[in-house]
C-alpha cells in the first residue's frame, strides 16, 4: 500500500467511524435492546429474575375458575403475552445522532414495567449489565469490520 492509498484508507475510516458513531451505533444497540426485551417475554421474567406468577394460572383460585370457563387456553398462557402479543411486539425505538430510545407504546406497559401499589412489578426493559453485555459485543463486531 502506498502512502497515498493509505491517506485515502485513513479517510475513509474515519468517514465510516463518524457514521458509526452518530447513526449506526444507536441503531445497532436500540435493536439489540428490543430483541433482548422481547426475549423476557418468552422466560417470563427480566433477564433470569421471574416475574410474579398471576392467578389465572394457580389452580385454585377464583381468577383461574373463571378463567378456565371462558378461555381454558389462558390457564397455560405465558404470563403478560396476552392472546395478540400487543406488550411484547409494541417494544420499539427511536434514533437521533448519538442517540436511541427504547420504548413501549401501549398505555399499560409502564404499568407492567413499574408495577403500581396493586399491581406486581413486571418488568421487561431497563438496564441491565446482561444488556450492556450483548450491546457492547455488537457494537464492537460493527465497529471491527470498519477496522480491517
Amino acid at each position: 500500500m502506498t502512502f497515498g492509498e493509505f491517506t485515502i484508507r485513513l479517510n475513509t475510516m474515519q468517514q465510516q467511524a463518524v457514521q458509526f458513531l452518530n447513526s449506526d451505533a444507536p441503531e445497532y444497540a436500540a435493536n439489540v435492546a428490543v430483541e433482548k426485551f422481547r426475549e423476557n417475554f418468552d422466560s417470563e421474567g427480566f433477564f433470569k429474575a421471574t416475574w410474579p406468577e398471576v392467578q389465572r394460572r394457580q389452580p385454585g383460585t377464583k381468577t383461574y375458575k373463571a378463567v378456565a370457563n371462558r378461555h381454558p387456553v389462558d390457564t397455560r398462557r405465558k404470563i403478560l403475552t396476552g392472546r395478540t402479543g400487543n406488550l411484547r411486539n409494541s417494544i420499539n425505538y427511536r434514533t437521533q445522532p448519538k442517540v436511541a430510545t427504547v420504548y413501549s407504546d401501549t398505555p399499560y406497559g409502564k404499568y407492567h414495567n413499574d408495577g403500581t401499589r396493586k399491581f406486581p412489578q413486571r418488568q421487561f426493559m431497563g438496564e441491565h449489565p446482561e444488556l450492556h453485555k450483548a450491546v457492547i459485543e455488537k457494537l464492537e463486531k460493527e465497529l471491527n469490520k470498519i477496522i480491517k
